[in-house]
């Protein structure tokens, strides 16, 4: 089930039309733009946290998608 956020970028995806370039529906396109910013935000708080400077967000991490593992974000492998 799409989260509120989804629902969001689906409906501005259809607006502007931005899924005629791949021939993606829209929920798909959103899906993977989420994805897209979850991968993001954990990459950037595994960098911060591997140059010494640790986790850059407060408080508890926003869960918009699927399941959000607090512990990658301060994790190094």
């Amino acid at each position: 089930m799409a989260t509120h956020f989804e629902q969001e970028l689906q409906h501005l995806l259809s607006q502007y039309a931005a899924e005629n370039g791949s021939n993606t529906p829209d929920f798909i396109l959103a899906e993977y733009l989420q994805n897209c910013l979850d991968n993001f935000n954990m990459t950037v708080n595994r960098r911060e946290t591997w140059f010494g400077r640790g986790s850059i967000f407060l408080g508890e991490p926003v869960q918009i998608s699927g399941e959000l593992n607090p512990e990658i974000y301060n994790t190094i492998e």
